[in-house]
């Protein structure tokens, strides 16, 4: 095995050594790239739990690594990433286990006819989301 291999494997057995309660991750390591590993945490897939389960285990993660994480969303995830000493960590979970939905309003939108289908108008809500911190229970 390479050297910059078994450094990468070392950080990441490091990163677990004496943390017996956090949840193992995808890891890949490449073979183009021995010096680097991805960990992933994909909270919000597979069946993982409901919003809260995903919330509590998210929290545990967060603060059992520690360190600032970056956070990005899109409609349906939150996603929180941090890079430390050559692992680039990913935690996901569904967005509305860590953020409020609310409804600002509703909005009429018309959708054009179509070949056997009339035009027709929808009601379509306005979503806002309010997201917080993770350890402080919303993120």
């Amino acid at each position: 095995m390479s050297e910059p291999l078994l450094a990468t494997l070392a950080a990441v057995a490091a990163l677990f050594d004496g943390q017996p309660d956090l949840p193992l991750p995808l890891i890949s390591i490449y073979p183009r790239t021995p010096h680097k590993a991805d960990l992933a945490w994909y909270l919000n897939i597979n069946d993982r739990g409901d919003e809260e389960m995903q919330r509590e285990i998210a929290a545990l993660i967060v603060r059992t690594i520690g360190g600032e994480w970056t956070k990005s969303y899109t409609d349906n995830e939150a996603r929180m990433v941090q890079q430390r000493g050559g692992l680039n960590m990913t935690l996901t979970v569904t967005r509305a286990a860590v953020c409020e939905r609310v409804v600002t309003g509703v909005k009429s939108v018309t959708i054009p006819a179509k070949p056997a289908e009339p035009e027709r108008t929808v009601e379509v809500e306005q979503v806002e989301w309010k997201c917080g911190p993770v350890l402080g229970g919303v993120a």
